[in-house]
Formats: structure tokens, sequence, C-alpha cells
């Protein structure tokens, strides 16, 4: 349990610069985060490998600084191993997870990574996410459950068509957030209709929009925690080959305003997938996100999102890795500064 701030997970966007691929290994999260009474210092770490040809990916991972003396964080992981036939969609919610903290909590996303185990070369990916679901804070402490999704088939392109069954690790890291109450307050729909979702086709680009309402006039700073994600291309009902190469895909949480007296906050996340190539086969694609609102009390002004890059060059077989040392400053005390 960490006392003070924390740098919260708010997406990715990842993009292969020269040709799109199969899925083999993806992935960005943040990992051992400090806070005292200087900057919050953590490490942004992404995870990228092709499928046959070799390339450079850029993976940006949003992160957003978050400091309070009424505030307590404590970071976790679960995994999930699971797969399905060729066109199938692989979904299943994790062991109920119960946390024991006291006050109000919460639980968001603090990155992601998932990792082909049965084809070497990775495969069409159709869509992926993962989401926290059913969070339940009592007397007793917070509950939540994880939820894995991966959908796979094989391209239209007969060429690079694979075969038999997908099989997928993924993993979910996550911040738990808490406070004393009165001093903090969590808002999040019960019913888990997502918060923000669009649907486009190829090199469509249209602009989402959310809302999450939480306790109007009570909490000088209000930030949204992202707690899942999902994308999914729609079948095109094409002898069943629904997968696409990936060249973009996005998951953000984008510009974002919060209103203290409402007590809300307006975003417009960035959800966009991309197959962009030689042949780029049609898209019409769907895209999903679920948030939480962190409002608090402190008397220090807020600090501004940041995005973190990596340029990761990888050929095929286990990936390559960027990594990178950060700190959240005050934003009187300067920018953030990033090191590799």
């Amino acid at each position: 349990m960490r006392n003070g701030g924390t740098g919260l997970w708010q997406g990715f966007d990842v993009a292969w610069a020269n040709t799109p691929h199969r899925v083999h290994r993806l992935g960005s999260w943040l990992a051992e985060i400090s806070a005292d009474e200087g900057p919050i210092r953590g490490r942004c770490e992404s995870r990228l490998s092709v499928g046959r040809v070799p390339d450079v990916g850029v993976v940006r991972t949003h992160v957003r600084g978050v400091r309070s003396r009424a505030l307590r964080f404590q970071e976790g992981s679960v995994s999930a191993a699971l797969g399905a036939a060729n066109g199938e969609a692989a979904a299943m919610d994790g062991e109920r997870i119960h946390i024991a903290v006291q006050g109000d909590a919460t639980v968001v996303l603090r990155g992601f990574q998932l990792s082909c185990t049965s084809h070497e070369c990775g495969i069409h990916p159709q869509g992926f996410g993962v989401q926290l679901r059913h969070i339940v804070s009592t007397a007793e402490g917070l509950s939540f459950t994880p939820h894995f999704y991966v959908h796979a088939a094989n391209s239209p392109d007969f060429v690079t068509g694979w075969r038999g069954d997908f099989h997928f690790e993924v993993e979910a890291m996550y911040t738990v957030v808490s406070g004393c109450r009165g001093e903090v307050a969590f808002g999040h729909p019960q019913d888990e209709s997502a918060c923000a979702s669009i649907a486009h086709r190829r090199r469509e680009r249209p602009v989402a929009e959310g809302l999450v309402a939480g306790r109007p006039g009570r909490f000088r700073h209000g930030v949204l925690g992202l707690r899942g994600f999902r994308w999914e291309q729609q079948h095109q009902s094409w002898k069943g080959r629904n997968g696409r190469f990936l060249r973009r895909l996005e998951a953000h949480l984008g510009d974002r305003s919060y209103d203290e007296a409402g007590g809300k906050v307006a975003f417009h996340p960035r959800m966009n997938f991309s197959n962009d190539g030689l042949v780029p086969y049609p898209v019409r694609a769907s895209h999903q996100m679920w948030c939480t609102l962190i409002q608090y009390r402190d008397e220090r002004p807020g600090l501004a999102p940041v995005e973190i890059s990596h340029r990761i060059a990888t050929g095929v077989g286990s990936g390559a890795e960027g990594r990178s040392l950060f700190e959240l400053c005050d934003p009187e005390e300067g920018e953030t500064r990033e090191s590799s």
C-alpha cells in the first residue's frame, strides 16, 4: 500500500512503420511506481513482436499523475490462458479478486499484455480486450472480476493463412485506489455498459464522446481511470475470413475536462483500428471503453496527462521491449521527465 500519489495508465496507441502484421505479442503497462514529497516516479514498459517480416513499431503509452494525501494505492496483476477455434471468440471471467482495504475503494487498469502461445508467428486478430467488472466496495474490502477476450480468424489473404485452434496468455495489471469516506468518491456505471463506444470503416476517424458523472460540488479534482477496452472487427461474411493484419490500434482517453460544480468528466477517447498496407482489406471495426471517475480533495494543482513513446525494432521471435523511467512533476516544477 502506497500513500500520496501514482501514475494512472490512460491507454495506448500502437503502430507499425512499414506494413501491417499479425498479433504475436503486444503490451503496454506501468511498473515500479513510487511517490514521496517530490515527483511521482515509475517505469513505462511496452512489448511488441511481428509476424514474419521484421519491422519497427511505436508504442505510445498515456499516463496521468494523481497526487493527494487522501488517496492510497496498491498494485497487482491477474492473468488467464484462453483460446478457441479459428474464427471463434474466446471470452472468460477470471476468479473474483478480493482485496482488504479500508474506506471507499475502486480499481482501474495499469496496463495489459497478451502473448500468442499457439502460433510462433502469431495470428490475424479479429478483436481483443480486457475489463475489470462488477466492482464492489464494502466495509470488508474491495472485490472485482477480471474479464478477458480474444477473437481470431484467418484474413482474406490465403497466402498467410494459419490452421488449428489459437491460444493466448493475457495479463491485466491493475491499481487499487482507496481513501477515507468523504475525502474521495468513485463514479462508474454498475450496469457494465460502456462509457464510450464508436464504430468506423477503413480510414474513417469519427470522434467519440463520453461522460462519467460523480458527486457535484464537493471535490476540487476529478480524473478518469481506464477499467476496460475492447475492439472488434465486425463480420464481413466473406467465407469466415474476418481476421485482419494490424497496422495501428488506439485505445486511450484522449482530451478530457472536469466540471467541479457538476461533478463530472466529459472526454473524447481515441479509438481506432487500421490495417493499411499493400492490400488493405475492408474494415468495419467497433470499439468500447469503460472508465471510472476518481474525485478527491487536494490543495495542490492537478497533474497534466503525458504521453511516453517507445520505438521498438523487432524481428520474428520473442519480440522486443521498450522501457522508460519517468517523473511526473507538479506544474510549477517543470515538464514530465523521461529517460530510456
